[in-house]
């Protein structure tokens, strides 16, 4: 969960980065969170990380959703492919692959999607490619911040990835010697050039691979060690990003979501015959009054945003006063 790891506690037991607690909120004791814990849960520690996660969750999304009316917000900014294949093989000892280089928006993220490798024979049962993203300039095989191992045919081979980056630098790649499992008939694979694109914004295969934001924000795409990767990726604008980089805005919200989502599980949980005694009457009560205090403090948040700091992701909608006059 990122930044979002112990910012909020469940009693004074437990680490709160932000001094603040569940059993704090009103009716909210740690006798709740154990009764309401399943019995495919371990204990209610794993009952309150689902309940963390699906409150953070909605609070991203409930954020989103309010800042559309002050601000035009960008959910994507582009979608590229990096490479194309050449006829050339690919046998070297070093990491080859791809180097994505951006100069982002405060708030904005590449997501890889996806890989294409294109393998030249027939592999062995089993033989599988070690692919891996650094966010780094400088690969080596201790610092990779996700691994894929996945077992290739002949042809191209679409290897799913989905995976988030804030850094500006990114490269994804394998070494090709790890694919000769069989001296006799290596596993060969084709190397690659940057992928031509005509448009208004990007007519090579150079420099201004990625353009966008009227050529402020630029990327690069550089083949390394004869490439050998196709990257399909898209920059992003994150809202998530935006919220954890300004979590201590957020922090009353995310303890009042915390309060909504442990009242739902009590009104709808399937424990709710066998240990909770609260009534609909009550219940409904708790849900109106917490989601009151969630929805003033979301107002507030978001009147109070002013956000020069990414002119890009976040673009404010102009006020435009208009005047009937009755002749």
């Amino acid at each position: 969960m990122g930044c979002f790891t112990d910012y909020i506690g469940i009693d004074r037991n437990t680490t709160s980065r932000s001094g603040l607690y569940a059993v704090d909120l009103p009716s909210i004791v740690l006798s709740t969170l154990e009764e309401l814990t399943t019995e495919d849960q371990a204990d209610y520690l794993e009952f309150w990380n689902v309940v963390y996660s699906r409150a953070i969750s909605n609070l991203v999304t409930d954020v989103s959703t309010a800042l559309q009316g002050k601000f035009h917000v960008d959910s994507k900014l582009l979608a590229r492919e990096t490479s194309e294949f050449t006829s050339s093989s690919n046998s070297g000892s070093d990491y080859a692959g791809v180097l994505i280089e951006f100069n982002l928006p405060k708030y904005a993220r590449i997501h890889v999607k996806s890989v294409d490798v294109n393998i030249v024979n027939s592999p062995s049962p089993g033989d599988e490619i070690r692919l891996s993203v650094f966010e780094s300039d400088n690969p080596s095989a201790g610092n990779a911040v996700d691994t894929v191992f996945y077992q290739y045919q002949a042809g191209v081979n679409s290897i799913p990835i989905d995976s988030d980056h804030d850094s500006n630098v990114i490269f994804v790649g394998y070494i090709p010697q790890e694919l000769q499992t069989n001296p006799g008939t290596p596993n060969l694979a084709k190397q690659t050039e940057n992928k031509f694109f005509n448009s208004n914004l990007v007519n090579h295969k150079l420099s201004c691979h990625t353009c966008y934001g009227e050529g402020v924000y630029t990327g690069t795409v550089t083949q390394v060690n004869g490439g050998g990767v196709n990257v399909h990726y898209v920059v992003y604008c994150s809202i998530e990003k935006f919220v954890c980089e300004n979590l201590n805005l957020f922090k009353k919200l995310l303890w009042w979501k915390i309060g909504e989502e442990i009242t739902i599980e009590q009104i709808h949980g399937e424990k709710l015959n066998r240990f909770t005694t609260m009534t609909a009457e009550g219940a409904d009560k708790r849900m109106e009054f917490f989601n009151g205090q969630y929805t003033k403090e979301l107002n507030e948040a978001i009147k109070s945003q002013n956000i020069t700091e990414d002119l890009v992701c976040f673009r404010c909608k102009n006020t435009v006063e208009s005047v009937n006059s009755i002749p």
